[in-house]
């Protein structure tokens, strides 16, 4: 299991909604925070001064209905700009939000993750509001004109798991995103009065995952595709039933939750129990003291592995390497027809091709006539079966030097040969086998180093890249 890195802050930035909601009760006010003082301006900027709090990229806003609330604006205004920042919002009083949006001159930083439990009236039921539904396309749509990156958030009940591909649909048609989560009642969104509505039977689970099967096929097509939340959705209802036990929980070190009274929480809506608060103590201390050392063995201990957060549990499926290559290696195996590939095959990034690509793989750079791609230190892709060589046309950073230019090669998890890199030029690796493969395989290359643009002085990108790769022959 590697180690997570703390990437996310997810503010409480309120414990009031102005939804009526039947997933959850945070709106009847009977949850009550352990501290009741509200962070000034001081405590803010200590918390922005921190500097755990600079190493990470993301930055939510959530609650309740932060559109309502005035710490949410107030963080607004002054979060530090190399933050990536989510508003998730029910869309009920969106008129500040657009605004706020239309005076800012990057866009590119921001997205809004809005509810939507169902179409139309369906909506309107769960959430408790009439004409909810209407208010959620229109900001829908006034985000869309402005540039926003955008994500339709579905929690799926008994009385709407049967629109969940509908809700997916309306997504793809507004360019974007979707997440869904079976509701669950604890912690933050506790919710005991509506008990039948987190129970679904066999048929409502099988329907359930005919739907995400449709979405998966959809979404692993896409460049850019998010693999670790296509395994979820994969496993989601396996998660309900209880099946999954085994993967690690990361709640107490990628991520944390910050309430508008300093109180710190693992971000895990069951463990709603803070380790300390920052109108006391700092967040650097907060998050090393011994409190927050037995918070990490009590998740470690308890071992949930999955629950409905999905954020939380898609962080922890990315970080437990293994089980991630190996799943989305069968996602992949399932919905691209690879044993139909005729060989020698070439794999050429010029054209976009992608299909065989599995993790560690960002996105396309260089220009029109000669595109690649940064792999990580960790890369894979799918090779078909009847291959018996590889060839890598890349080129590794200059900066790699002795044991660092090893570039370790293993199929299936077993280690086969191992490379060394050529640093500083564009050149063809080969990659030899015995015999053909016998079936379609694994393969995953590992290095010993990496080059951080950032780090090494060239810009302000903080991505760990491993070797650029502009094409892949198989034959």
């Amino acid at each position: 299991m590697d180690k997570a890195p703390l990437h996310d802050i997810n503010f409480f930035t309120t414990y009031k909604c102005n939804s009526r909601c039947g997933n959850c009760h945070i709106w009847k006010g009977s949850l009550v925070p352990p501290s009741t003082t509200e962070m000034d301006d001081r405590a803010l900027e200590r918390l922005f001064a921190d500097p755990l709090f600079g190493q990470c990229s993301g930055t939510g806003l959530a609650g309740g209905e932060p559109t309502i609330a005035p710490f949410a604006w107030r963080l607004l205004e002054r979060l530090p700009e190399n933050k990536q920042v989510t508003v998730t919002t029910n869309a009920l009083t969106s008129g500040r939000l657009v605004e706020f949006f239309r005076q800012r001159q990057d866009p590119g930083r921001f997205t809004v993750q809005l509810s939507l439990d169902g179409i139309g009236e369906t909506n309107d039921r769960i959430r408790g509001v009439a004409g909810a539904y209407q208010k959620t396309m229109a900001l829908l749509a006034e985000v869309e004109k402005l540039g926003i990156r955008r994500l339709l958030s579905f929690t799926v009940n008994a009385s709407n798991f049967d629109q969940l591909l509908s809700c997916y649909e309306l997504a793809c048609c507004h360019g974007a995103e979707f997440s869904a989560r079976i509701a669950y009642s604890g912690g933050a969104y506790s919710n005991k009065d509506s008990s039948g509505a987190y129970f679904l039977d066999d048929d409502a689970l099988g329907h359930i995952d005919e739907q995400l099967a449709d979405v998966i096929s959809r979404e692993i097509e896409k460049d850019g595709a998010y693999p670790a939340k296509l395994i979820f959705f994969k496993k989601m209802t396996d998660y309900y039933r209880g099946k999954l036990s085994d993967i690690p929980c990361f709640a107490m070190q990628s991520g944390m939750v910050v309430d508008l009274y300093g109180n710190v929480f693992p971000n895990c809506p069951v463990m709603m129990k803070p380790i300390g608060n920052l109108n006391e103590a700092g967040l650097s201390e907060i998050w090393q003291s011994e409190k927050a050392e037995k918070m990490r063995g009590l998740i470690a201990d308890f071992a949930c592995g999955g629950c409905w957060n999905d954020c939380q549990v898609i962080t922890n499926i990315a970080l437990n390497r293994d089980f991630f290559e190996e799943e989305y290696a069968e996602l992949k195996k399932t919905a691209c027809n690879i044993e139909a590939l005729s060989i020698p095959l070439v794999l050429d990034f010029n054209r976009g091709e992608t299909s065989l690509l599995l993790v560690g793989w960002y996105g396309l750079e260089g220009d029109r006539d000669f595109c690649y791609r940064w792999t990580g230190q960790r890369f894979s892709f799918l090779v078909p079966g009847g291959v018996s060589a590889i060839e890598l046309f890349a080129m590794a950073p200059d900066n790699l030097t002795g044991e660092q230019r090893k570039l370790e090669v293993f199929l299936d998890g077993e280690r086969k040969l191992c490379l060394v890199l050529e640093t500083g030029e564009w050149k063809k690796y080969l990659l030899e086998f015995q015999a053909p493969l016998t079936g379609v395989t694994r393969c995953q290359l590992r290095l010993n180093s990496y080059y951080c643009p950032m780090e090494s002085g060239h810009g302000n990108d903080l991505r760990r890249l491993g070797v650029a790769v502009n094409k892949i022959v198989f034959s």
